[in-house]
């Protein structure tokens, strides 16, 4: 295979799987640091924050502010008033089992304040997951995936003239799932000879569909991206705007009270379809498959690679849907939080969707990331993930970050992919 280059920046798709940005910033913000520049402390240790606060802009020096320590945004540990000065206002606390401890200021003044994120992790990679594997998960996958496979694929696949240059041609592409659904999505083909590694892009939480991963085509990968919806990837924008106003509002919990019902079994079906695909294309170098996602796209990846033995690495930023049941013992859970009400049988359901239990079975390398300020796919539950997962795997923690995409991570992950799955 040629020698693969990468056009100077990661894939637009990646990077546009973050539509979960940070917030505008109101009229007060507050920041703050750790005393450990990694945010890491061992079990016991003090934690230090030092917090400073703007208003429009210009440094306070006088006021108070309302300050609140939590694990990881569940149990809350400390709650006082900080007092404004010339120097920053220190805020002790600490953890005494792995975890996360993060700072929540919400007021200043009585006036509603943007925190710029901030958490402090204890021996993180101490965390294990709340939920259990069902005894016949891995046979009710199987079962799942020999009833796709066993409808015809029926594809469907027309050239995108717009979407085509001199060095990659892009289709738009269908295929029959479970229940008289379609799975749409893109496929970019390196025009140079192969045999060509395979990437799967996989979709974060949202409505609309990305656009083709043409620029991983262009650097030598052939290239898939999956669109979860039973709808085709070319409806007008509005089309999609109305549909996550209807049909697809809260799409996350749909038929959540049964596991042959959720909403996410003909979305997990639909990326075997897509990796099935990939790997019978004359193309394949018949070695590599990687999957790469954010948010529920970072799911999708972890599950990607638990569908799949095939799978040789996943890069899954701030993955959602792991450890639904983190809440059932008063820990956090992943996006969606899937189970209401500590309700038991979404409960059991939920061990069937859950990225923890997919994790188990990856056999192949991970780069992941996590914020420890983040409330969408909160740090605990992400490291449940992380520790059930083999050799080779690196985790890109940022302190200071709450549901979004560190620069370390973008550059690890572009890192991590031309090279095939090489830990950087």
């Amino acid at each position: 295979m040629r020698k693969l280059t990468m056009l100077g920046c990661l894939c637009g798709v990646l990077l546009a799987s973050l539509a979960l940005a940070q917030a505008p910033k109101p009229e007060y913000v507050a920041a703050a640091t750790l005393d450990h520049a990694d945010g890491m402390y061992k079990c016991g240790e003090e934690a230090v924050f030092s917090v400073t606060l703007k208003h429009n802009n210009v440094p306070m020096t006088a006021g108070e502010f309302d300050w609140t320590l939590t694990v990881d945004g569940v149990n809350k540990i400390a709650a006082g008033k900080g007092q404004l000065g010339e120097q920053p206002t220190q805020i002790k606390g600490t953890l005494i089992e792995p975890g996360i401890l993060r700072l929540t200021i919400v007021r200043a003044d009585d006036k509603p304040t943007w925190l710029v994120p901030i958490g402090a992790g204890y021996e993180v990679e101490k965390i294990r997951p709340t939920c259990v594997e069902p005894d016949d998960f891995a046979q009710y996958w199987e079962q799942q995936k020999a009833l796709v496979r066993a409808i015809p694929p029926d594809v469907q696949m027309v050239k995108a003239a717009d979407r085509c240059n001199d060095k990659q041609t892009t289709y738009r592409i269908s295929f029959a799932d479970i229940e008289n659904t379609r799975i749409y999505g893109w496929l970019s083909v390196p025009n140079a000879a192969g045999p060509h590694p395979a990437i799967l892009t996989v979709p974060a939480a949202g409505y609309a569909p990305y656009g083709p991963g043409s620029s991983w085509a262009q650097a030598g990968f052939l290239s898939m991206v999956l669109y979860a919806h039973n709808y085709p990837i070319d409806l007008p924008a509005e089309k999609y705007v109305e549909l996550g106003k209807g049909e697809l509002a809260n799409y996350r919990t749909h038929g959540r009270e049964n596991r042959d019902t959720y909403y996410f079994r003909r979305v997990f079906l639909g990326c075997t379809r897509f990796m099935d695909y990939l790997m019978s294309r004359p193309e394949w170098d018949g070695k590599h498959l990687i999957v790469t996602g954010s948010s529920q796209g970072g799911a999708l990846s972890l599950i990607c690679a638990g569908l799949e033995s095939r799978v040789t690495a996943i890069a899954a930023n701030v993955p959602a849907m792991c450890d639904h049941t983190g809440r059932l013992s008063d820990r956090a859970s992943g996006w969606p939080q899937l189970i209401p009400n500590k309700d038991t049988n979404i409960a059991k359901v939920s061990a069937y969707y859950d990225a923890v239990n997919f994790a188990r079975h990856a056999k192949c390398a991970t780069l992941i990331s996590t914020g420890f300020a983040d409330t969408t796919c909160p740090p605990t539950s992400v490291y449940s993930a992380y520790t059930v997962l083999p050799q080779p795997k690196r985790m890109v923690p940022t302190p200071d970050m709450g549901h979004a995409q560190s620069k370390e991570y973008g550059e690890l992950s572009h890192k991590f992919i031309i090279g095939l799955g090489k830990m950087p």
